[in-house]
């Protein structure tokens, strides 16, 4: 099975988490990925040449880990759940706001192209 191509350190959008209000809040830095795990194509999809992005919002703790991960826009379903198993073990530097780790929402790319 090939691997996908991945584009890292793009982040669409990152968030904090807002507990008490319903709007969120930009952070002074975004997490910063440390460990990337690279989805795999489906084997199906790569025998009928299925190509496409699926973009993934992380909740990513304070900690750096992946807490949940879903999909917020994809090109073809079938590469949703390889998208989204890889995503759970990315690990990251988490994201800053005044001086302290704080959880946010972050946004990747999982991009599946055939060679």
């Amino acid at each position: 099975m090939k691997k996908i191509f991945l584009i890292g350190y793009i982040v669409a959008v990152v968030f904090i988490v807002g507990c008490s209000s319903s709007k969120y809040m930009p952070t002074q830095s975004g997490p910063v990925p440390i460990k990337q795990v690279s989805a795999i194509y489906p084997e199906i999809a790569e025998r009928v040449r299925v190509e496409g992005t699926v973009w993934v919002k992380l909740l990513i703790d304070k900690e750096g880990k992946v807490r949940k991960a879903e999909v917020e826009k994809t090109d073809a379903e079938i590469l949703n759940e390889p998208a989204i198993e890889a995503a759970l073990q990315w690990e990251f530097n988490p994201a800053n706001l005044e001086g302290r780790p704080d959880t946010v929402w972050a946004t990747y790319p999982f991009v599946f192209e055939l060679k």
